[in-house]
């Protein structure tokens, strides 16, 4: 079980491009479109909630395994 620090951690488009397995610019470009929710962190970065872009991939991931 994840720890509520871990959990509540932010990842960069970059972390979040190796999660989802798509290239960063797509991550943006989802996260421009609204689909992937981000806030912008005060350096001007993009970051996105660890716990949001895991259950995006388990969902992912559990649709692909039911079309199978």
């Amino acid at each position: 079980m994840r720890s509520s620090d871990e959990a509540d951690e932010y990842l960069g488009p970059h972390d979040v491009a190796r999660v989802l397995r798509m290239s960063p610019r797509t991550v943006i470009r989802w996260a421009d479109n609204g689909w992937l929710s981000d806030a912008i962190a005060l350096d001007g970065d993009r970051r996105l909630r660890r716990r949001d872009v895991e259950a995006l991939a388990d969902q992912a991931k559990r649709q692909k395994d039911g079309r199978d």
